[in-house]
């Protein structure tokens, strides 16, 4: 740490050694940009802005977070450098079979609110007494001159079996934000949900909506919404509606995720079923 944060203070001194000659020439505030050989730094108004580092340095984090199911051990390392003036946010919660049921978890609670958390250390903990059903950590960075605010924050879900899934915490929290509008009226028969009016860059929406409805000779499976599924064709801010005409609802399941641009996978696939009274269940 201490090497780099000499380095960071010799580069200061540069750029504004660069910035005074300007400033004397047109008395103007300028934006400089100078090249490193990872990412830009953007020196404006007296601070660097270290966007490409932090974002490099949440990777590097969240790829080393790994979870052995025969030994039930979490582990992680903090990376040995962060750029200066931030500082790690961490969260780590989740779910573990008590006898009684499942039960909530924190895990390294000290260094969660107090944000001690050592460059280059390895952090492990084990599952002894009751195992682990799910996990969910976000990671992220907080610059400490401006605000508390998260930067560059993502969340990684692992379940029982080891598997893990990194997303941004934008992309939770659109998904959440269209899950929580869903919703049946007995009285009019109709389904409805909100999309979102923002999303992150570079996905669209994949939604289906389907289900079951009780006609006079029986069951039948109806798909809405069939033009904007296949087409993608979703608008931000946007409320659609479907109602049930010819028959009674049974139940119906609506699916949410992003599609990813670039892959074309599916990200944060989420199953929402809701019976005939408007129950929802997520699956």
């Amino acid at each position: 740490m201490s090497n780099y944060k000499k380095n960071s203070k010799l580069f200061k001194g540069v750029i504004a050694l660069a910035i005074a000659a300007v400033c004397v020439g047109t008395g103007a505030t300028p934006t400089v940009y100078a090249s490193t050989t990872n990412n830009t730094i953007k020196y404006e108004n007296g601070n660097i802005n270290f966007s490409g580092r932090v974002e490099e340095g949440v990777n590097t984090f969240v790829d080393s977070i790994s979870y052995n199911a025969k030994n039930q051990t979490l582990s992680f390392v903090v990376p040995k450098e962060i750029p200066e003036g931030y500082k790690w946010f961490v969260h780590i919660s989740g779910h573990e079979q008590f006898q009684g049921g499942p039960g909530v978890f924190h895990l390294f609670e000290d260094e969660s609110y107090n944000y001690t958390w050592e460059p280059g250390k390895k952090y492990e903990y084990t599952f002894k007494e009751n195992s682990l059903i799910n996990c969910s950590i976000e990671v992220g960075m907080i610059n400490k001159n401006i605000s508390d605010d998260i930067i560059n924050n993502m969340i990684v879900n692992i379940d029982k079996d080891g598997n893990i899934a990194k997303n941004k915490y934008e992309s939770y929290e659109a998904v959440n934000s269209l899950i929580n509008t869903i919703n049946y009226d007995k009285v009019s028969k109709t389904i409805s949900f909100t999309i979102p009016k923002n999303m992150p860059e570079g996905y669209k929406w994949f939604i289906h909506v389907s289900g079951h409805e009780q006609l006079k000779d029986g069951p039948v499976v109806f798909n809405a919404l069939e033009y904007e599924t296949y087409n993608y064709k979703w608008e931000n801010g946007k409320t659609y509606t479907y109602t049930i005409k010819d028959g009674e609802l049974i139940n119906f399941s609506v699916e949410v995720g992003l599609k990813n641009e670039k892959s074309n996978y599916i990200e944060i696939d989420t199953l929402v079923a809701i019976d005939k009274d408007g129950n929802k269940n997520l699956k």
